[in-house]
Order: structure tokens, then sequence, then C-alpha cells
């Protein structure tokens, strides 16, 4: 493609797409995983990774951020992100990474050399069907010899239904000149939707569900999900026909809960073994079918090391790794046999009596957000109950095995650290304090989540430089107050005298810092 066809405006320069982290994508994840299904990835640490589609950096930079010794490129066809991601760069200090205003047809095979993580996040299904070959030609001839490629799709069948919306919506949107008015029209034909639709039929009460859905969801995701002239989604067997093609093979999927057929129910899970002979590229279609699943976050290989490949999820297996965890729930004294329940911050839930098992989650959700080898979180769950029972050992590893495929439990390869609330002065993650001095609401996390923060949060990390004592802290939001910078109310008055000022900010100030700590936003000063 020419420069000039690169310098024509696009839907991506008019309304950008909110470029965010994705822990999913994180190459301490995506090497776990690859590790976990037998491979030998490179280290996260010194990987060299290619993002395709990298919109303004939100995924890659925190990466290059937290991995100095790592060599990161980007790729992206929208100008105005590119130039964004570059002066978030420049910005951070960063130089172990570049971003280049690309087409994806362009892009050079030889003269980038070869990458361990190759991601592709978010572009797959909306782009033309020559840029999707090539895509998969990029990941045969750039991925290392154990290198993993990770490529997200629309898909089949549950994008049936969300293609009929889609094509309302395109329809009444029609030729308009911009688009913030075809983002307009598209919301006006979803209340139309809504406000007509049987609500009695079959048809009509899915309609309206997937309406409730779109509603909510920002200009952006309409624009560039349903608007786009292109989203293609694949059944999982078609897409793995073109990945064969180009000599790549499946690992898996970012999200193990998704691979795991008997979360389907004893029916399905012994339908599927029946049906699929032990294929697995079978049983994962047919797992698609059963749960209507309609997006796939793929990992893929050189189709080589396939042989090489298994996917016998064990306790054995998973103690190579680090372990992390967050649970909310209420404390029962380990002495009493009383059930207890775990929720995970996604809503999920672990419930037992044991207390073995109480005890690991207990020390998980402690420690987090930093991990914790197997064998710490034995040495803590062991402190923590005075011993072990004979049983407690074999309970612990089927918590291990259960919390990971539940997707409660995280792996990793490398240690998650912190910082300790003790320290003076404390540090926020780089990538973080500038979206947070951005008036950003969201903020990256050290798993690389992404997360809204309040006013006050906001205010508090972009002060948190590793440099300024936590008094000094208080000092300058209260400065900040003073000056209009901030405004800080009581029950919906704002305040303006400085003393009443700091008798709301400081009692509730150490809450925040602790939130902070717990959200992996504050992060060790090395």
């Amino acid at each position: 493609m020419s420069q000039k066809a690169l310098e024509k405006p696009n839907k991506y320069d008019e309304i950008p797409y909110t470029s965010r982290a994705f822990a999913f994508t994180h190459p301490e994840h995506l090497g776990a995983m690859a590790k976990l299904f037998g491979m030998n990835p490179a280290s996260p640490i010194e990987a060299r990774v290619l993002e395709i589609g990298c919109a303004s950096g939100g995924n890659l930079i925190p990466v290059a951020c937290a991995n100095p010794k790592g060599e990161f490129l980007g790729i992206d066809f929208s100008k105005v992100q590119v130039n964004q991601a570059n002066a978030s760069i420049q910005a951070l200090g960063l130089t172990n990474i570049r971003i280049l205003h690309q087409d994806i047809l362009d892009f050079d095979s030889r003269e980038h050399g070869k990458f361990d993580y190759i991601i592709c996040h978010g572009v797959f299904s909306w782009v033309p069907e020559a840029v999707r070959e090539r895509i998969l030609a990029i990941c045969r001839e750039s991925l290392s010899d154990q290198g993993v490629a990770n490529i997200s799709y629309n898909t089949y069948p549950s994008w049936k239904m969300r293609e009929i919306i889609r094509d309302m919506m395109n329809y009444h949107a029609g030729n308009r000149a911009t688009a913030t008015e075809k983002v307009q029209q598209s919301r006006a034909i979803l209340d139309f939707i809504q406000k007509n639709s049987d609500p009695k039929s079959s048809f009509g009460m899915l309609l309206s569900s997937e309406v409730e859905v779109l509603k909510a969801a920002p200009d952006d995701y309409l624009l560039h999900e349903h608007l786009e002239e292109t989203n293609v989604p694949y059944y999982f067997k078609d897409f793995m026909a073109l990945a064969h093609k180009n000599g790549l093979n499946y690992v898996g999927e970012t999200h193990i809960h998704e691979m795991v057929p008997h979360f389907q129910g004893p029916e399905v899970h012994s339908a599927l073994e029946t049906v699929s002979g032990g294929n697995i590229l079978l049983m994962e279609q047919y797992i698609d079918f059963f749960s209507n699943r309609r997006f796939r976050r793929t990992l893929l290989t050189h189709a080589k090391n396939s042989p090489h490949l298994t996917r016998r999820i064990d306790p054995n297996g998973l103690k190579r790794f680090q372990l992390g965890a967050f649970f909310r729930t209420e404390p029962v004294p380990f002495s009493e046999i009383r059930e207890q329940r775990f929720t995970d911050p996604d809503g999920r839930t672990l419930n037992s009596q044991v207390p073995v098992v109480r005890a690991a989650l207990t020390v998980l959700s402690e420690a987090w957000p930093s991990t914790l080898s197997f064998d710490e979180l034995l040495e803590r769950v062991r402190a923590l109950l005075g011993g072990f029972q004979p049983n407690d050992q074999a309970l612990l590893d089927e918590l291990l095995v259960k919390g990971f495929c539940g997707g409660m439990i995280r792996i990793r390869i490398n240690p998650v650290r912190i910082a300790d609330l003790k320290e003076e002065k404390l540090l926020a993650f780089a990538p973080t304090r500038l979206q947070a001095l951005g008036d950003q609401n969201e903020a990256t996390t050290s798993w690389h989540n992404t997360i809204r923060i309040n006013d006050l949060q906001r205010v508090i990390i972009g002060l948190l430089d590793g440099q300024t004592t936590r008094a000094q802290v208080l000092d300058a939001i209260i400065a900040k107050c003073i000056k209009g910078q901030w405004t800080i109310g009581n029950q919906g008055v704002p305040v303006t005298d400085p003393l009443q000022m700091r008798a709301l900010i400081e009692p509730v100030f150490p809450g925040a810092l602790l939130e902070l700590q717990k959200s992996g936003i504050l992060v060790p000063k090395d």
C-alpha cells in the first residue's frame, strides 16, 4: 500500500478505539499457557514481542515498561493512534519499544526478524480477507521456533444472532457522512428495536437481550465492532483450516476455563468425549456449539511443535508456576467446620468447609497481587493451620486444578511483586501514573488488567512518584483543592476550607493506598 493511502483519514482517526491492557495477551500469560501445554517458550522478561494492530499502545506499552530487557514492536493503520502511542513512549522514556504507522500488508518479516510472542487482538475479524491471510503469514514467517501467536476473532454460532442486529444498524446508518453520525443512527435503531420487538416471542426476547448489551457499549465499540465494513465471524474449524494452510497449529485458548468440557456438565462432557474421539479440534468445535460461543482468543504455534503438545492439567504441572488469586470472603475460624464462600472479582465462587482449602484461598488472597510459588503457599498454609492433616496435600492438589480450570487461580512464569505499604515513599506503575496525569478514569495494573479508578485514586496515583512522602502527597492533594484543580465534596457540597479538606481526606487516605496496592498499581522501587 502506498504512503498516500496510509495518510488517508479513517474511522479509527475520527473515533479512536479505546486502547487498554488485556491480561490474557501479556507474554507472561501466553508463555505460561504454552509451557503448561508442553512447549518451551522464551522467557517473557527478555522476549521479542510483536503486536499487530496495537492502536495507541495501551496494551503493549505497559508490557515494555515492565520488561526493560525485552524488545517490542507495534504496528497500526491509524496515524492518530500511532502518534498517541509514540507520545506516551516518549513521556515514559522507553527505548525498548517502537510503534510504526504501517499497513499490515506492508509488514516485512525479513526486516523485523523473529518474535517470541505475536499478539493480534481485535483485528482479525475486522479486516479484509487479504489482510487476514497476511496476519497468519506473518505468524508463520515471524514466530521463533517455540514462538506463540495469540489471535482473537468473532465466532459462530453466537454471531449468527448478532449479525442480524449488525445488519439492522448498518442499514439504518446508511451512508452517513461521518463516523459520529453513523453511531448516532445506530443507537436510534437500537432504541426502535427494543421498543417494537415482541417481548412474548423467542425472536423478540433474543433481540432485546442483545440490544440491552449494545446500548451500554461505548461509541468506539459500536463503531469498530458492528459498523465496520468488514466483520467476519468464523467457525473454529474454519479458522483452524486457515491456520493449517499457513503451517500453524492449535495450542489452546488463553482462557483455560473456556476449553475444559466438564464445565458444560457431565452429560455434555460425556457426549463431547464420544463424538470427538479425543480429537482436540473436534472437541473445541463442539464446545462452541454447546456454549454458543461468540469470541475466541486462540493460541497458535508452528505445526512442527504439535507432537510435543499435551493438554493434561494436573497438580504437578501447575506447581511449576507462580500462583495468584484474589477472593472476597467473610472470615470463618479455621477451627470451625463451617462452609465459607470465596468470590473472585468476576463473581465466580468457591465454597468449602475444609480448613486447608479455606486457608489456601485466604493465603493467596492476602498475598495478592503478589504471586506465590507452591512451596511458599504450602509453608504459609501450614503456619496458618499449625500443621497438616494426612489428606491435606491431596485436597490442595484438587483445589489447584479446580481453581485453575475454573479461571480463579492464575499462573505466571515469573513472580509478581508489589510495593510494601510500610514504605514512606510509594511508587505507582509508570504507565498508570501517565494515565492518571492525563485525567483518565481507567488504570493498568501490574497484572495487566484494566480497572476503573475514582477521582481521589486518580489524584493520588499521579502523585506517587517514588520520591514524595505520604505527608507530602496529602499536602499536594490539599493544594490541588485550594487551586481548584480538584474538588472534594461533603454530602454533595464542595468544600473550600483547607482544614475541613484535610479532615475529610486524611481518614480515607490509608484505605485508598491499600486499595491501590491490592489493585496492583503500587510497584516496588528497583
